[in-house]
């Protein structure tokens, strides 16, 4: 019997760990849903859309972990196909393992390299007591929020 999917969700966070800094994982749930209980409902995330979104070094994958069993739906493969269309792959992965393989087949390797020592200061830079409670003026200061936003 394989491993269950939270268990391979679990696998899946501790794999991206390895690109952290420049690789962030959110969990992602498609549904809807009311923000407050007059409003009339509303979809958040198509039906299919990936369990996870993974962006590494501002590349796009998809991550819809599943059990050594577990199937794909049919809006899951639909939802695979417009993702890849659109240049963004979404990955199955049965456990962290695969999901790295996955990470390596559909990336460049310079996309999937270790962090560089540079991008580990930058991340230690915004993270400074300096900086750490000020995002948006840490962002102007690097030029990437232009001024009056």
């Amino acid at each position: 019997m394989g491993a269950p999917e939270k268990q391979v969700e679990r696998e899946v966070k501790l794999a991206a760990q390895q690109w952290h800094p420049v690789g962030v994982l959110f969990r992602t749930m498609a549904g809807g849903g009311r923000p407050k209980p007059s409003a009339p409902w509303m979809t958040f995330l198509e039906e299919g859309w990936p369990d996870y979104t993974f962006i590494l070094r501002g590349h796009l994958v998809g991550v819809e972990t599943k059990a050594k069993r577990g199937t794909k739906r049919e809006s899951q493969v639909n939802m695979a196909r417009t993702w890849h269309l659109a240049g963004a792959p979404i990955l199955f992965p049965r456990s962290g393992q695969e999901f790295v393989e996955g990470v390596k087949r559909v990336l460049p390797p310079h996309v999937w390299a270790p962090p560089t020592p540079e991008e580990r200061a930058l991340f230690a830079e915004a993270h400074s007591p300096e900086w750490i409670k000020r995002p948006k003026e840490w962002l102007r200061h690097r030029g990437w929020l232009p001024a009056g936003v």
